[in-house]
């Protein structure tokens, strides 16, 4: 995982994001890059997060290659975004090659890291419900959805397959359980989305744009393998935008982040909903109430139950203005700063994240050096902090390049 910012105001956008790359959910490396350079005239920047491969193809690799192809050809950020999402798309189906052949061999690969770890095959034998409860917890509703897709819904005879080599005497029912373990175990290999985030000045405009994507896997040849999820023109602004994880910006920016905000407004509905029948309840197992004066107070107080949705809307209303109060005087700062402190809020932001991240219990998913760019309209890209795995003394032609990779 990792954690990105972008702020955005009419003077300029800053772009931050950390060097921590999380292997296999169990170890952490730093020194990832995330960010890139992708024109300078029009100047525009992108940011990745997630998977850093599309289709087992470094993502960085692919920014590298588009930026020399249409680097020089593209004038505003919804064409970068476009043509970037056609060319990965082009690359990764030409590295494919046939569809059968890839998705054979990704299966037997699900199927021998199966086998080969002795503790998992060992529950799949024994426990099989224990790990499918503990995938579908794994699954996203993107990933659902496509569960239930009737494209991958033709394929299920070749998950039959696997689950015959080795549960053949079996009933039918427990194959059921394997086939859809292994199915799931494909769709998270295959469906682990990237990030894609493109930000600059469109030719011709004064103000910042940017636009995101998830991008996952290709099935097939196509199989709606990317979505977007925010897009922002120069009408506005100021915005600041974090990504990834989100929750520790959310909660400065916002007083709570989303899963936050989420939990109070389920709690604050149940509790509204159950008290009512609560009350009777409590009427119902008083012996000193005589029936009529229960059927009337019953009466009385299930009219509640109508005014519930109102009391829900207006608590929802509050936690909204609550927001937008706790928002007001940062959007107002940030209107203001000059492109030098929008760099250095970036910064600060992928900072306080990773620092909550390091005091927490699990692994440091956000950490290492802080790469910043600002962009604005007269200077162009410009890197504000950017690390090197080299030495730039000892490796002057890199230097003297006249074009980047």
């Amino acid at each position: 995982m990792t954690a990105e910012i972008l702020i955005m105001n009419k003077n300029a956008i800053a772009l931050a994001t950390d060097s921590a790359v999380t292997v296999g959910n169990q170890k952490t490396y730093t020194g990832v890059n995330k960010l890139f350079m992708l024109s300078n005239d029009p100047p525009m920047g992108i940011m990745i997060y997630n998977n850093a491969d599309f289709m087992n193809i470094p993502l960085e690799s692919l920014i590298k290659e588009f930026r020399l192809r249409y680097g020089c050809e593209l004038k505003n950020v919804h064409s970068f975004m476009e043509y970037f999402l056609d060319f990965i798309k082009k690359i990764a189906l030409e590295h494919r090659g046939d569809f059968n052949k890839y998705f054979s061999k990704i299966i037997e690969n699900i199927y021998s890291e199966v086998k080969n770890d002795f503790d998992l095959f060992n529950k799949l034998k024994n426990n099989p419900e224990d790990i499918l409860r503990q995938i579908d917890l794994s699954l996203t509703d993107y990933r659902e959805k496509f569960f239930n897709n009737k494209r991958f819904k033709k394929y299920e005879y070749d998950f039959e397959r696997l689950v015959e080599r080795d549960f053949d005497n079996k009933s039918m029912d427990f194959k059921k359980i394997i086939k859809e373990i292994y199915q799931k175990m494909y769709i998270i290999r295959e469906y682990e989305h990237s990030g894609i985030i493109i930000a600059g000045f469109n030719d011709y405009e004064l103000f910042p744009s940017f636009s995101s994507y998830d991008i996952y896997s290709i099935f097939e040849d196509d199989c709606n393998f990317f979505k977007e999820r925010k897009s922002i023109t120069n009408s506005e602004l100021p915005s600041i935008l974090p990504f990834a994880q989100t929750d520790v910006v959310e909660h400065f920016l916002l007083g709570m982040d989303e899963g936050l905000l989420n939990t109070i407004v389920q709690i604050f509905e149940d509790t509204i909903n159950s008290y009512p029948s609560d009350i009777i309840n409590l009427l119902d197992n008083d012996s000193k109430i005589d029936a009529d004066s229960f059927h009337y107070l019953e009466s009385k107080i299930n009219k509640i139950n109508k005014d519930n949705e109102k009391l829900v809307q207006n608590f929802m209303v509050f936690l909204e203005t609550y927001n937008i109060n706790s928002l007001a005087p940062i959007q107002t700062s940030i209107d203001a700063l000059p492109r030098e402190e929008l760099g250095n809020m970036c910064e600060s932001l992928i900072h306080l994240t990773s620092l909550k991240r390091k005091v927490d219990e699990g692994l440091e998913t956000v950490g290492g050096d802080i790469d910043v760019a600002i962009i604005s309209k007269g200077d162009g890209f410009i890197w504000a902090k950017r690390k090197h795995y080299f030495d730039s003394k000892t490796n002057p032609q890199f230097l003297k390049r006249k074009k980047f990779r």
